[in-house]
């Protein structure tokens, strides 16, 4: 090979020039990264990277290129060194650390290095990063870093070097300008627009190399390419494809018409991942297309997306300009949005937010591409967000749901997958790379894992890690009644321990498990009081004091206010980009577990507030009245409503404490109640607006009503509750919570926790229960005239003598429910189910039952006439002495029904199936049994049995 600008020469003649000593820097290093203190070191670090002699470089450029590389590999160990400063152990004293330097600076200055034009194209191919790997992972050894570790460590070293390189080139162009001169390179000859570009496009390729979580390995290390599916119309058929081929494609072959494609999947389901890996293959493999990674938690929404992505870009250490701008941005530019749900977070109006920033993001691009640029945009975001912005996107393919690791035969066939990827268990795949990247052997998916019951858990790729975390080959398979918490608390004892490693994180080894579990539960709730996802330290340390927490801040050496900073770093905390009011804030790195510790610390105060209660009951002057404690939750719980994220943590960390459901149901149901009659105690709330007064008792009361379902469903139990003497209490506070639906079928919270509620003889008249969940509830004498109850689950629901005249039942499921004496004159009941339901004296006169299924019900009694019953299916129904009177059962399945006295004069059952009906002493006067079967059906002593004579027909028998 021929150099362009020196001969081939070993690093301790380039190192003997410039008067480098590098034992001096590895020792210095190593004493920070074994002490502790590499955040304390930094400027010692770039002090000697400062001291290196400077000699006359403008006529030397090779040895320009040498200082060149040699502070680019300080800059990135110093930076990587801080970042993995967990893993060294050590207690090694000044002398071995001095000694381990020198053996390091040793193997150094045997290694040979030299320049050519193609190291400025592609540095991270320098084969002297190569050469160093040997050296660089024993003195790593050396100080107490796993052998894998230290791997990882040396090919995160390799991207990081680039940035690094990158980095010293802008912030010193003068310096290396006798480079410029020496070669023709692109690289140099880049303007500086190009050069930022460079180091940005290397920065994605070192977010693919991001550790994860509290691991060495990287993300690139262990991912495994998604796969996806598509709808196509009008029958929605779900076609499967690979998502990175299918969105590499688009993006090679651009189209004006479907410039912009939306991501969609559940949390943990590798969403985000994809969008770092994806961009790091575009800044690497497609090189005619700049792309620009925009995390949405960290964008400002603006009126003009041109301006919000300028601002952006403003914001970043690396670009510079305006890029989508007409004139002066990039004529062809790839934007990928992560996280369009961390974007609504920023408003309470979460689907009008992402509504309006698609609208936007189309408006915008489509006006560009048709002005003969091109540009594309790629959105990611949960379900429920991308939901809101569905009926913007009409091309087949530009919705592309994620598909998780793991899809049974059962579920592939509901798919079109021509290239039968869905046959490939993907955890197999996880797995073996999980294997490599941590020093173990797997062949795949452990078989003890491999189950049914774990299936949920596994095939999701966030919650398979978690598992991978948790698993020991040793200890017995996970317990029947695992849950996602049970999974995140043994992370957190695993993690706390760190018994893989080398004991407790230093963040957090002063601490035991369960003050370092309480501490990140308040971190978590100043989170969710907030945008839902940063927080500043200010607001922890607040949020900690109030809690009574700061003496556990205080176990760390620079003190309670010092200490949160060396806390967020130890654990599931990453410092976020973006400052508030020049503060730094720390985030969460998956949401998830930020939902889950939100979680636990609410049901850590239903454990207060119910022991405060119970104190105060035993003596009064100690404790929680009502009041007080009703301020306490709304403390808690006002100041952000629930998601139904949170709310699945929310419910099952509720059940984690069966022996308490009971008592906390009769409690909550007590202080529901009283909000219910008296109100919230807002007035008690340092809180200046009535409107936010308003908001924040609503989230509170809300949340009252979600803890009573969370233990109902468990304890199975129907309590009494007082609602006051006015009857009508209950439903006004009811449509105050629910509020203003946004779409006919999207689920209101509030709908969802009224199973086993008791609203014995409540006014509910015209109510809204549209899909609710009123599972078990006691609705006996409850007055629902005209209320809606449209596909509302009424399974074993008591409505015995409620008023359901004129109300909507349409597809509802009273499945078993009883509905004895109750009124459904005029009720809407078209397609419900009320199989085996006891409907024994109800009157449903008039009432529109087509197409309900009243298999095996009880309506013995009940007055049918005029009813709509075409298409029932009322089989085995007991219609004894019922009054059917005018009513329309054509079509009808009456297989079996007990008809014995029932009034059918004048019905018309043109078609019914009456096989083996019981008809004695029935009155069929005037009935129209055209075409009926009748075979094997009784008509003994029925009356005006010459109603059927008339039309020439006969019981065939």
């Amino acid at each position: 090979m021929e150099y362009d600008l020196t001969i081939k020469k070993p690093v301790s003649v380039w190192n003997r020039e410039l008067s480098i000593i590098p034992r001096d820097f590895f020792c210095s290093l190593g004493k920070a990264a074994i002490s502790g203190a590499v955040s304390d070191y930094k400027g010692a670090a770039d002090n000697l990277l400062d001291a290196i002699k400077d000699i006359a470089l403008q006529d030397q450029p090779a040895y320009a290129a040498w200082l060149l590389v040699y502070k680019s590999l300080q800059q990135s160990l110093s930076e990587l060194i801080k970042e993995y400063e967990d893993f060294f152990t050590e207690p090694l004293d000044g002398s071995k650390q001095l000694q381990l330097a020198t053996a390091f600076e040793t193997s150094l200055h045997t290694i040979e290095v030299g320049f050519d034009a193609s190291f400025f194209d592609q540095p991270h191919k320098l084969p002297f990063l190569d050469d160093l790997r040997p050296s660089l992972i024993q003195w790593l050894m050396d100080l107490g870093m796993a052998e894998t570790e230290a791997n990882a460590f040396h090919l995160r070293l390799k991207a990081r070097f680039v940035q690094a390189l990158h980095k010293q080139w802008l912030e010193k162009p003068n310096e290396y300008a006798c480079i410029e001169e020496a070669t023709n390179s692109p690289f140099v000859q880049a303007k500086k627009d190009q050069r930022s570009w460079m180091q940005y496009n290397a920065w994605l390729q070192e977010q693919a190399n991001e550790r994860v979580f509290t691991e060495a390995f990287s993300l690139k290390q262990v991912y495994v390419p998604l796969r996806a599916y598509f709808e196509e119309k009008p029958n929605n058929t779900r076609i499967v494809v690979d998502l990175h081929d299918e969105v590499a494609t688009w993006v090679r072959n651009f189209d004006k018409n479907t410039a912009v494609r939306i991501i969609s999947g559940g949390p943990g389901s590798g969403k985000s991942s994809f969008g770092k890996m994806f961009s790091a293959y575009v800044a690497r493999e497609i090189e005619e297309v700049p792309v620009l990674f925009i995390p949405l938690h960290h964008f400002k929404l603006s009126d003009d997306l041109t301006s919000a992505v300028e601002q952006f870009v403003r914001d970043d250490r690396y670009l510079t300009g305006s890029p989508l701008d007409a004139s002066d941005g990039k004529d062809r530019l790839l934007i990928i949005f992560d996280g369009l749900d961390e974007l609504s977070m920023q408003s309470k109006a979460a689907a009008e937010t992402a509504l309006y920033f698609v609208d936007e993001v189309m408006a915008k691009i489509d006006k560009f591409n048709s002005r003969g640029l091109q540009r594309q945009v790629l959105i990611t975001g949960r379900d429920l967000a991308i939901q809101s912005a569905s009926n913007r996107l009409r091309d087949k393919k530009q919705i592309l749901h994620v598909l998780p690791y793991f899809v049974s035969e059962d579920e592939a066939t509901g798919f079109i997958d021509d290239s039968d990827l869905l046959s490939t268990d993907q955890r197999d795949l996880w797995w073996k790379n999980y294997g490599c990247a941590k020093g173990d052997t797997y062949s795949g998916l452990p078989d003890v894992l491999r189950s049914d019951r774990l299936n949920p858990i596994t095939k999701e790729p966030l919650l398979n890690y978690l598992i991978a975390l948790s698993y020991d080959p040793e200890t017995p398979a996970f317990s029947d009644d695992i849950t996602l918490n049970v999974i995140y608390q043994n992370l957190l004892d695993t993690v706390h321990k760190r018994e893989w490693d080398h004991g407790p994180h230093k963040g957090a080894k002063h601490l035991k498990s369960g003050e370092f579990t309480r501490i990140l539960e308040e971190i978590a709730l100043a989170v969710w009081h907030g945008d839902g996802r940063t927080v500043t330290v200010d607001k922890i340390f607040e949020r900690c004091q109030n809690s009574n927490l700061g003496r556990y801040l205080e176990a760390f050496e620079e003190g309670a206010k010092k200490g949160v900073p060396r806390l967020l770093t130890a654990f599931y905390f990453r410092q976020s980009d973006e400052p508030h009011g020049g503060e730094k804030t720390f985030e969460f790195t998956h949401k998830s577990f930020g939902e889950y510790l939100t979680a636990r610390r609410i049901v850590r105060s239903i454990k207060q507030i119910h022991s405060e209660l119970r104190r105060h009951e035993e003596d009064p002057d100690t404790g929680f009245d009502e009041r007080e404690a009703l301020k306490r939750w709304a403390e808690i719980c006002g100041p952000t409503a629930m998601d139904k994220y949170v709310f699945r943590f929310f419910c099952d960390e509720v059940a984690a404490n069966p022996a308490e459901l009971v008592d906390w149901q009769r409690t909550f149901a007590r202080l529901l109640g009283s909000a219910v009659r008296n109100g919230m105690p807002m007035e008690q709330l340092a809180l200046l607006k009535f409107k936010e007064m308003m908001r924040q008792s609503r989230n509170s009361e809300e949340l009252l009503l979600a803890t009573h379902y969370a233990c109902a469903i468990k304890a199975e139990k129907v309590l009494t509750i007082n609602w006051g003497e006015d009857r009508t209490a209950f439903g006004e506070w009811m449509k105050r919570i629910q509020g203003q639906r946004t779409g006919y079928y999207n689920e209101v919270p509030v709908l969802l926790c009224l199973e086993f509620i008791g609203l014995h003889a409540c006014v509910l008249i015209g109510c809204d229960f549209n899909f609710a969940n009123l599972r078990g509830a006691n609705l006996g004498g409850a007055d629902l005239f005209g209320a809606n109850l449209e596909g509302a689950d009424l399974f074993r629901a008591n409505l015995r003598g409620a008023n359901l005249e004129d109300a909507n039942l349409k597809e509802a499921s009273p499945f078993i429910a009883d509905l004895e004496g109750s009124n459904l004159r005029g009720a809407n009941l078209r397609g419900a189910n009320l199989f085996r339901a006891n409907l024994e004296g109800a009157n449903l006169e008039e009432a529109s039952l087509g197409g309900a299924n009243l298999k095996g019900a009880n309506l013995e009694g009940s007055n049918l006439g005029d009813a709509n019953l075409v298409g029932a299916n009322l089989e085995g129904a007991n219609l004894k002495g019922a009054n059917l009177e005018g009513a329309n059962l054509e079509e009808a399945n009456l297989k079996g029904a007990d008809l014995k006295g029932a009034n059918l004069e004048g019905a018309d059952l043109f078609r019914a199936d009456l096989f083996r009906a019981d008809l004695d002493e029935a009155s069929l006067g005037g009935a129209n049994l055209e075409d009926a079967n009748l075979k094997g059906a009784d008509p003994k002593g029925a009356y005006n049995a010459r109603g059927l004579m008339r039309d020439g027909l006969a019981f065939n028998k």
